[in-house]
């Protein structure tokens, strides 16, 4: 079977290893970066530390293999929720919303918050098999089954099984829900 040029291409990139090693790299040292200079933890025009510590964890991140696994395997999730969302403003510009609806329910606090956290367990519930692992009945890979802990490596490097952990979902919802009571209560009116 002839391969396309096309192919070929991805084929290298996937061997020089720019997929598993240089993607994660960057988005951990890039997304550190642009928190740290955005919150100044280390003060202001500190672009140095900034720089050094987010290259530091982006190397950590380059050599952890769970950790470029969960990155890789998070990217399609992100990117497919992205789509969605740019479907949705485009029908909602097609009825007629102006962009300044959206920008105003964005800048609402008590109404994005709770959306956000619905569609999260939501999609946490439906990757673990829905109703079934509701009910017990499903392992956490969400095949139907009798539940088990035996999750392997590759299992862990899967955000969905992880996110999916009864003990990190009740942990990341109490973190969101102090996250909401402090900006509450910390809001100026």
């Amino acid at each position: 079977m002839a391969e396309t040029v096309a192919s070929q291409a991805v084929e290298i990139i996937n061997q020089i290893g720019i997929f598993d090693i240089l993607v994660p790299f960057l988005l951990g040292a890039g997304a550190l970066y642009g928190m740290l200079e955005k919150s100044q933890v280390f003060g202001k025009d500190r672009h140095d530390v900034n720089a050094l510590i987010s290259i530091a964890v982006g190397i950590i991140i380059a050599l952890s293999w769970s950790a470029r696994n969960f990155i890789l395997n998070f990217i399609p999730l992100v990117i497919i929720l992205a789509f969605f969302m740019f479907i949705m403003v485009l029908l909602a510009q097609w009825l007629g919303l102006e962009p300044k609806f959206f920008i105003n329910i964005m800048n609402q606090p008590a109404i994005i918050i709770p959306v956000v956290l619905i569609v999260l367990v939501l999609i946490m519930v439906a990757q673990s098999g829905g109703l079934d692992f509701i009910m017990g009945r499903a392992n956490y890979t969400g095949d139907i089954g009798i539940p088990t802990e035996d999750l392997t490596p590759q299992d862990l490097a899967n955000p969905a099984i992880v996110l999916a952990q009864p003990q990190i979902a009740g942990t990341l919802i109490v973190l969101a829900v102090f996250a909401v009571v402090t900006y509450m209560v910390t809001q100026k009116k």
